[in-house]
């Protein structure tokens, strides 16, 4: 199926996102940056939102959360994150070629080079925490908490089998549900569809899943070190407070290396109409 936006332009790719209100800011952000320098892969998003929220760019289309779907023993953040597997089955059904799910707390300062998915080859790309084995293991304990696998940027192509993935993974999510005490992870209960994805192997029978080791992607506060000698594609403010420190996560002061990006992130958040 071809589908075309508004304004008759092409749009076989998406990129979608979740939030609230309270996201706004960093999405808009994330969005702006990511057309400026990958227009050419992909020129429509879809903002799945709990609140009436517009954006002014006509390639952002928001689609308001069912309140049905909410579960009310799960904070907000786990039921966005046991949302993506759901919506990204649906997204397929839509007749989308491929589907990038991107974190509201990206940014993106360079054209990503894709990694060609392909139906006979490798139909999901995800990116690890680490990439460089040395390093690895100075950093196993936040490996072990945070998992292998981060879940705040990865790509899809669609097929039938990578629709299965994911259906498997919706189930896995809802059969932890039942247990959800024992599913919620090492780091305080949150996060836990990612501790989810590090089972990819035993979800994955038709060998499908690309793990990237591109440095430029996916950066942020855990692996930075790793990644000094590369230009940056995207960087991953996760848990970003003031500017001042790396994350809520990690309250260690922002290094000189990464003071200027961390500052100019932070007055473009405030900066945004």
């Amino acid at each position: 199926m071809i589908y075309r936006d508004a304004k008759g332009r092409f749009c076989k790719n998406i990129i979608f996102t979740i939030i609230d209100k309270n996201y706004y800011n960093k999405c808009k952000l994330m969005l702006d940056s990511f057309f400026k320098h990958n227009a050419f892969y992909c020129n429509k998003a879809i903002v799945y939102s709990s609140d009436f929220l517009s954006f002014s760019d006509d390639r952002v289309e928001v689609r308001l959360l069912n309140k049905n779907c909410l579960k009310h023993n799960y904070s907000k953040a786990e039921n966005f994150e046991a949302l993506r597997s759901i919506f990204i089955t649906s997204l397929i059904d839509e007749g989308f070629d491929e589907i990038t799910y991107a974190d509201v707390d990206l940014y993106f300062y360079k054209a990503i080079k894709f990694y060609p998915l392909s139906a006979n080859s490798k139909l999901i790309e995800f990116t690890p925490h680490f990439i460089y084995r040395d390093y690895y293991f100075d950093r196993l304990k936040d490996e072990l908490v945070g998992g292998y696998i981060n879940g705040g940027f990865y790509r899809i192509k669609s097929d039938e089998r990578s629709k299965e993935f994911f259906v498997k993974l919706n189930y896995l999510i809802e059969e932890f549900d039942k247990v959800k005490g024992i599913t919620a992870n090492i780091n305080s209960g949150d996060f836990w569809q990612q501790t989810l994805l590090n089972y990819y192997n035993i979800i994955d029978r038709h060998s499908i899943i690309h793990i990237s080791n591109d440095p430029s992607l996916n950066v942020g506060w855990w692996n930075f070190r790793e990644r000094l000698d590369y230009e940056i594609a995207f960087y991953h403010f996760s848990g970003f407070v003031d500017g001042s420190i790396l994350s809520k996560y990690c309250h260690e002061k922002v290094p000189n290396e990464l003071k200027k990006l961390y500052s100019t992130y932070y007055e473009m958040i405030e900066d945004v109409k």
